[in-house]
């Protein structure tokens, strides 16, 4: 606020990025280190994107995802 800086119209918030549907089911994926990996297969787009948020807040972090996981009762 009060910088005057311009927002570019053309950009727009990806709501499923790194979610990918296929044959009905969603899957979360990530280019890492050249390699493409999943981090889950989901029946609904909700569970899909929750998943996909606690990878983002734990870096995609394999480990830290589980632990998080466990922390919350998952």
């Amino acid at each position: 606020m009060g910088k005057n800086w311009m927002v570019n119209p053309h950009f727009k918030t990806r709501p499923n990025k790194y979610i990918y549907e296929q044959n009905g089911q969603h899957i979360i994926r990530k280019l890492i280190d050249g390699k493409m990996i999943s981090f889950g297969v989901f029946d609904n787009l909700d569970d899909a994107r929750d998943e996909r948020d606690i990878c983002i807040v734990c870096r995609w972090d394999l480990e830290q995802i589980v632990e998080f996981g466990d922390t919350i009762g998952v």
